[in-house]
């Protein structure tokens, strides 16, 4: 589990974040983009989890597979249900800035907060413009995980995941959307075109190393242990 890696001894990551980050490699070493959320209710207890399952073709329970819509954020949702927890007092945590689609199916969900961890420079002009529309104004607060030299060294590692899987896929609009996210975070796409070469992280992923012992490579490998 991440909660035994250095990382977290180090830093002390919350249970939700650790959740989000896990789901996100699971989603990696499925072939899917690699983003992660979990739910969590008024006392900080995990509810629900969801992982992106796009390029998945089959998926347990309820959870949303082989769509353009099987977003992260839309799984953990899917697997909150309807009657198990007041929504109200409910809070999603996701490792990527999440999209206008997902954070409408937030607000309708009735969750009043989401914190996320990785920015997404691609989306970032339409979550301003969904924000600050009425039906969202004041009915959902969105934030960057509070730790910020946390949040950007993580930022880096998430980032070297995404583009490492998406060099795999050679989805030819996906590479080319590589070049925004490296105008924004240079030594993420750097690093996962570097694990693309190598082959290390298809190798980590195809032997389902722990994500906690993944990252703390990664960490040595930055110089950020």
């Amino acid at each position: 589990m991440f909660r035994t890696s250095l990382w977290h001894a180090h830093l002390g990551l919350s249970e939700p974040w650790c959740a989000a980050i896990e789901e996100a490699w699971v989603a990696y070493c499925g072939g899917s983009l690699p983003v992660g959320a979990a739910i969590v209710d008024e006392h900080g207890h995990i509810v629900a989890r969801g992982r992106n399952r796009i390029y998945e073709t089959s998926a347990e329970g309820t959870h949303i597979y082989g769509s353009r819509v099987a977003h992260a954020e839309m799984n953990a949702l899917f697997a909150l249900g309807n009657d198990r927890v007041n929504p109200a007092g409910c809070t999603v945590y996701t490792t990527l800035e999440p999209c206008p689609m997902c954070l409408g199916a937030i607000r309708i969900s009735m969750i009043p907060e989401v914190r996320y961890l990785c920015c997404d420079a691609v989306i970032k002009g339409a979550t301003e413009a969904i924000m600050g529309a009425p039906f969202m104004r004041g009915k959902v607060t969105l934030s960057r995980m509070a730790d910020t030299g946390v949040a950007d060294v993580l930022e880096i590692i998430l980032l070297a995941w995404l583009t490492d899987l998406v060099l795999r896929l050679n989805d030819a609009r996906m590479v080319r959307l590589l070049g925004v996210r490296a105008n924004y975070c240079p030594e993420g796409v750097q690093l996962g075109r570097a694990l693309f070469d190598s082959g290390e992280l298809a190798a980590w992923g195809a032997r389902s190393m722990p994500a906690g012992e993944v990252v703390d490579r990664l960490l040595v490998r930055l110089g950020r242990e």
